[in-house]
């Protein structure tokens, strides 16, 4: 694994880049990173420090029971989930009391296990959460916002789906730009 308490930084490009074919048992950063490129598998990635943005072409699952990207109380760029790639564990992307600046694009699968697919919690997300055409987000439910301030809005082209519940729960949040829903679904079972 790989545990971060200083400061990474690629001079011309990613700070971590793994390839194709490349594992990453965990990334643990409580420091600063640039940027971070997977387009192998990154097996837990837990942040509580800076990290300039995510890339995500390849896998990346939760360790033992964590989400596949859990950032608590750190801060991320941006977060973009490219077509093909998959982000999979209890909860397939969280953030805690945490800051995300240019938002979440998802064109891949963000799936949670055991309770949401994209999980926010009394976090604020700058740029908005979008998912295209190509995207799924799914978990018992889809999409979580939980005391949470979004700007740039939700908008959703893909499928944002909950198999215990709504696709969509929004409590005790602020979402300026509202939610589109522009040729996407949003299915619920309950």
């Amino acid at each position: 694994g790989l545990s971060n308490t200083g400061s990474i930084v690629g001079v011309a490009g990613p700070g971590v880049m793994l390839s194709s074919g490349a594992t990453l048992a965990e990334l643990n950063n409580a420091g600063y990173i640039n940027t971070v490129s997977n387009a192998g598998s990154i097996i837990g990635f837990y942040n509580t420090g800076l990290v300039g943005s995510l890339t995500n072409a390849g896998y990346m699952q939760g360790a033992i029971s964590r989400p596949a990207v859990y950032d608590i109380g750190g801060t991320i760029g941006g977060v973009s989930n490219l077509s093909g790639a998959t982000m999979t564990g209890v909860k397939g992307f969280m953030l805690s009391h945490s800051s995300l600046m240019n938002g979440l694009v998802n064109a891949g699968q963000i799936v949670g296990t055991v309770d949401g697919g994209v999980v926010l919690f009394y976090s604020t997300v700058s740029g908005g959460v979008l998912n295209a055409t190509s995207g799924t987000v799914s978990g018992t439910t889809g999409l979580v916002l939980s005391d949470t301030t979004v700007s740039g809005g939700v908008l959703n082209r893909g499928l944002v789906g909950g198999t215990g519940a709504a696709g969509l729960i929004a409590g005790g949040s602020s979402i300026t730009d509202g939610i589109a829903n522009l040729g996407g679904t949003f299915s619920g079972f309950g």
